[in-house]
């Protein structure tokens, strides 16, 4: 039973947090860029989707701080543009992966038996395929589209989330506290609720940083190969793509969306570790 005055686990990484500073740097890096994605374009003077072919290909000036495209449109307007699509993408799809593989590193860990042999199959066999190749191959199958993406690279995270619940439900339905909890008399689904999450939440907490920047990587990906948003939504990973039929005659087109993808994606990892230290997290993925 929690006593009183003492903190929560949370709260004391939130602690632990601040004083790393890499991590807190990265969480203030990340901070403001969801607070670009969602008041940038309100606030900056320029239409992402405004053409002007009298000024297409400038390079960055005072005017166009990222230069314009080969239609004449601002490029830092459509970068704050992209940035939406492309943390939108990410949010919603490990936050889907998250919860289908919770459901079955749940089922499997905690029940145990032919449920986790039959659910571990299923789960090593979708691991089998690296996330680029799976995401390409359902976005393949399934089209282009930002439903459809999101589902691909969900489908894509999910079983990294589920060997992880489930290994810890596997460790965490042998301690004490749990078959005390059977003892009380209390079912499955209330011990789960009460003991098993609770107790795995620090590393879901940190799986889905690590995962969130894998998804931006992986759309990123699919939208240059063709197959991931498609035209007129504009991501960042369709202006890499846009930006790469110019890229000798105005590299930044590419260089700014570029430099965004790169500085998310370690903010993301970089808080990952911070929060995987502060929380003490020992991710284990084995069986």
């Amino acid at each position: 039973m929690k006593k009183k005055g003492t903190t929560s686990p949370l709260a004391r990484g939130w602690i632990k947090i601040k004083k790393r500073k890499t991590a807190f740097v990265s969480l203030i890096i990340l901070v403001a860029i969801c607070l670009l994605a969602i008041f940038g374009n309100a606030l900056y003077a320029y239409d992402p989707t405004q053409t002007n072919t009298s000024i297409r290909l400038q390079a960055p000036s005072s005017e166009h701080i990222f230069g314009t495209d080969n239609l004449g449109r601002d490029v830092l307007a459509r970068v704050l543009y992209g940035s939406k699509l492309s943390l939108s993408i990410s949010i919603v799809s490990v936050l889907m992966a998250m919860v289908m593989g919770t459901i079955m590193g749940l089922i499997a860990g905690y029940i145990g038996g032919k449920v986790d042999s039959v659910m571990s199959l299923i789960i090593d066999a979708i691991c089998a395929f690296p996330t680029i190749l799976l995401g390409l191959l359902l976005g393949t199958v399934m089209g282009s589209g930002i439903i459809n993406i999101m589902l691909a690279i969900g489908i894509a995270n999910t079983p990294y989330f589920a060997r992880l619940v489930r290994s810890m439900a596997a460790s965490l339905r042998e301690r004490e506290f749990v078959e005390s909890a059977i003892t009380t008399g209390l079912n499955h689904l209330e011990i789960i609720g009460k003991y098993i999450l609770p107790n795995m939440s620090s590393v879901i907490i940190v799986q889905v940083s690590l995962s969130a920047a894998s998804a931006i990587i992986t759309e990123s990906s699919l939208s240059f190969m063709g197959v991931g948003v498609a035209p007129p939504a504009a991501s960042w990973g369709t202006l890499l793509r846009d930006g790469y039929d110019f890229i000798s005659k105005a590299p930044w087109l590419s260089i700014f969306p570029g430099i965004a993808i790169v500085v998310t994606v370690l903010a993301l990892n970089f808080l990952g570790d911070g929060l995987r230290d502060a929380l003490d997290v020992k991710i284990r993925i084995d069986g």
